[in-house]
């Protein structure tokens, strides 16, 4: 079972290390101590994947080769872990996230990581700074992890019947999982259709506001009749200001992929994967007119409009 427990132990294990990178900051251009784990996201490191799914096959072969009632007591194990990753997310949404792109080290403090995984130690007697980018890779991680988990998981499941009386399947908890989708906090989502709804046609509309206020899909994309860069920029406002929660980035994408369509010189375009990841993901692609503004006053933060003098998409 030498497999097993390795796995289980590098699912909850961040490799958290410590780099420096030069930044301008208060004009002076410097090396800073930055915290760092983009070599265990996914997207980053075709390295760190890849030893989950060996590790994850292995894990795979001590299981199965146990007879089918230690293959259930075994199951029972996996609990614990999925109760980390909830607490993981539970901090993440309601932890109280700054504003700006390197403001982040007290909110990783807030995350309380090694009570949950195991981590090195992390303090202020580090002399390092959490930015967005870290949160960003340390969620994707996160997320992979749990992916994994549940994936090890389901493969054990298609086996077990046929070893054992269905009737003698217990697992504590449910494996079916639901995709990860954008919940917006309490009035933000009535606020931000009041600012876009415009964009749309009249018949989608309320269509528009199922989908953010009560979180009911559309039956197919909606199509937004601006700059396809104006609404991903409003969605990556409101999820950098924690007006989002309940998922990451990545997620945060695949939903806009799911439900939205934009028009493009006359032509209903879809958005692709790369698109929406250079401008919600990174800050490869800036939007030059965004639609609104979220900004933060005596700690609480505001969605604006932002006044159109040239351009008007109203119907």
């Amino acid at each position: 079972m030498k497999h097993f427990k390795d796995f289980l132990i590098k699912l909850q294990t961040l490799d958290i290390k410590i780099s420096q990178k030069k930044s301008n900051r208060d004009g002076i251009l410097r090396e800073l101590n930055y915290y760092d784990i983009s070599h265990e996201s996914p997207y980053l490191s075709n390295t760190f994947k890849n030893e989950l799914k060996e590790l994850r096959e292995l894990a795979l072969t001590d299981i199965l080769n146990l007879p089918a009632e230690q293959i259930l007591f075994q199951l029972q194990r996996l609990a614990e872990l999925k109760e980390k990753f909830k607490k993981f997310w539970h901090k993440i949404n309601y932890s109280i996230r700054p504003l700006g792109s390197e403001n982040f080290t007290e909110y990783l403090f807030s995350l309380d990581l090694d009570g949950i995984f195991i981590v090195p130690s992390l303090s202020s007697q580090d002399q390092a700074i959490a930015d967005d980018y870290f949160i960003d890779d340390l969620k994707d991680t996160i997320r992979t992890r749990e992916k994994t988990l549940f994936e090890f998981e389901q493969s054990v499941l298609k086996v077990i019947p046929q070893n054992i009386d269905p009737e003698k399947l217990i697992i504590s908890e449910t494996v079916n999982r639901e995709e990860a989708k954008p919940v917006f906090k309490e009035g933000v989502a009535q606020k931000f259709y009041d600012l876009i709804k415009d964009y749309f046609k009249s018949e989608d509309q309320p269509l528009l506001k199922n989908l953010l206020t009560s979180g009911l899909d559309a039956s197919e994309p909606l199509i937004f009749k601006g700059q396809g860069n104006q609404l991903s920029d409003a969605f990556k406002q409101l999820f950098e200001a924690n007006l989002i929660i309940s998922c990451n980035k990545s997620e945060l994408i695949d939903w806009i992929l799911l439900h939205f369509k934009y028009i493009d010189k006359g032509l209903v375009r879809s958005y692709t994967e790369k698109y929406l990841q250079d401008i919600i993901s990174s800050n490869t692609k800036s939007c030059q007119s965004p639609i609104l503004d979220v900004r933060q006053k005596d700690g609480q933060f505001h969605v604006l409009p932002v006044k159109r003098n040239n351009r008007n998409y109203k119907t």
